[in-house]
């Protein structure tokens, strides 16, 4: 099988890691949307139709180079109506789409010319089932090659991070632990109790408070799920960390529930999950270390990459 991958070169890290992770007997090729090319940069400053006539030339010249059997668009969605349509322009080729975010009426013509999305929420296996389209669920992951178990004693405090939004604001004021809280538009005086630091820090240094945390939290309060996980679970859970949820439908089908994960449905259920954790580290340090080997055995790159592959195998000619 010859696949061509089409995404954003700074979009998490997907297209490489699924590059990384494909069988041997399947060639891989990357498409990148955003190139950092001397064309590209002058085409994006002249803007509207040069941008889009440079980029589809671009795809158009790889496809024909390349000779691909499958394009898997990643997040695919999320990009210009264009691509699909310079993909499509090819009927002899298989398309797919990993999708983490959700989509609007807006994006059927882009469904209408796919074979199979892959949904990492299960609540958009219906909307992309109602225009016609196979939907396959496939959760979220992590590079475990990024996330590593750290095997020492957890110093650090309950700890976020995120950008502030009023319901994530709502659940942390509850807490009556004190949190380490780091992120964009944070107000510190609204949350007294904590220590809030009011920026942005690096990956690297998330990886870092996350691997220390008794606790490390995540809030996924977002419009852009519906029953579904985002990544954090996986990371924290690749960290060793105890994987701290609220209580998504999604939950139950990737982490046995109390046993390698735990969740919460309400500012004090969470604020009192917490509370217990402090109380009780040993009982919660079981769950975590279940937790972790979940997440190695089932919720990594490479296992996506098997599902991926078998179902695009299958597609019919």
């Amino acid at each position: 099988m010859r696949l061509l991958i089409i995404g954003k070169k700074n979009f998490i890290r997907w297209p490489e890691a699924l590059a990384e992770n494909m069988a041997k007997h399947t060639t891989v090729s990357f498409f990148c949307t955003n190139p950092k090319t001397i064309g590209y940069a002058w085409a994006k400053y002249r803007g509207g139709v040069y941008k889009e006539n440079y980029l589809r030339r671009l795809l158009r010249k790889r496809i024909k180079s390349f000779k691909p059997d499958v394009v898997l668009f990643v997040s695919g969605f999320l990009l210009p109506q264009f691509w699909f349509d310079e993909v499509a322009a090819h009927p002899g080729l298989k398309k797919a789409n990993w999708c983490a975010d959700a989509f609007a009426e807006k994006d059927r013509k882009k469904i209408d010319c796919l074979d199979v999305v892959f949904c990492s929420d299960t609540g958009f296996i219906p909307m992309v089932e109602r225009y016609g389209c196979r939907a396959v669920y496939l959760p979220l992951c992590v590079d475990e090659t990024l996330f590593s178990r750290y095997e020492g004693t957890k110093t650090l405090p309950p700890f976020f991070v995120g950008t502030n939004n009023a319901t994530r604001t709502e659940y942390l004021s509850a807490v009556r632990q004190k949190c380490l809280i780091y992120g964009a538009r944070w107000d510190k005086s609204k949350l007294p109790g904590h220590d809030v630091h009011n920026r942005r820090i690096p990956q690297k240094r998330q990886y870092h408070f996350v691997q220390h945390s008794i606790a490390p939290l995540n809030l996924a309060f977002s419009k852009n799920n519906i029953n579904g996980l985002n990544f954090r679970p996986f990371e924290i859970g690749a960290c060793g960390g105890l994987i701290i949820n609220n209580a998504c439908p999604d939950l139950a089908l990737c982490y046995r529930v109390g046993k390698e994960a735990v969740s919460y449905r309400t500012p004090q259920e969470f604020a009192d999950l917490i509370d217990n954790i402090v109380a009780h580290p040993t009982k919660y340090a079981k769950i975590a270390e279940a937790g972790y080997h979940r997440t190695i055995r089932d919720h990594t790159y490479a296992k996506r990459c098997a599902t991926i592959l078998a179902v695009l195998q299958k597609l019919p000619d």
